[in-house]
């Protein structure tokens, strides 16, 4: 088993949408030991198998219905009726395909980051912007505890 794995996903053509591989993509550029970082679009049934190698998964992601403008950090369990597309998945129902592939699943913690743009376009507001840096530094925790 690996220690952490880190997945940043959402469309960054879409404006605040694009925080999340941001922010992924910022934590790989830390070179943080111990820590795999996975950039992506969406969460697909693919992501499953590295999913069951890892100790923890930290999934971000933009979130537009956030009523604060803080991260909001929350663990995740299982989903008891996965929604698993061919596509397009979300963090419980990948947890779950995991447990079910390959024996395991990692501790989860999704860090939903709030966001308000997302029109067609390139670059984040200084919300998501703001939100990408919070992540980062409990990114940084994680990492010392996996």
């Amino acid at each position: 088993m690996s220690g952490l794995l880190v997945i940043g996903y959402g469309n960054p053509l879409r404006g605040d949408d694009g925080a999340g591989p941001e922010a992924a993509r910022r934590v790989e550029r830390l070179g943080l030991p111990g820590v795999i970082v996975i950039e992506t679009h969406q969460l697909l049934p693919e992501h499953a198998e590295v999913l069951s190698n890892h100790d923890r998964v930290v999934f971000i992601d933009a979130h537009i219905d956030l009523a604060r403008e803080e991260i909001d950090i929350s663990p995740v369990n299982l989903a008891d009726n996965p929604q698993i597309g061919s596509h397009a998945s979300d963090p419980a129902s990948l947890l779950a395909l995991a447990k079910a592939l390959y024996g395991r699943a990692p501790e989860a913690t999704l860090i939903a980051l709030p966001a308000r743009d997302f029109d067609l376009r390139e670059g984040l507001s200084p919300l998501a912007e703001s939100a990408v840096e919070q992540a980062i530094t409990h990114v940084r925790s994680f990492s010392r505890v996996a």
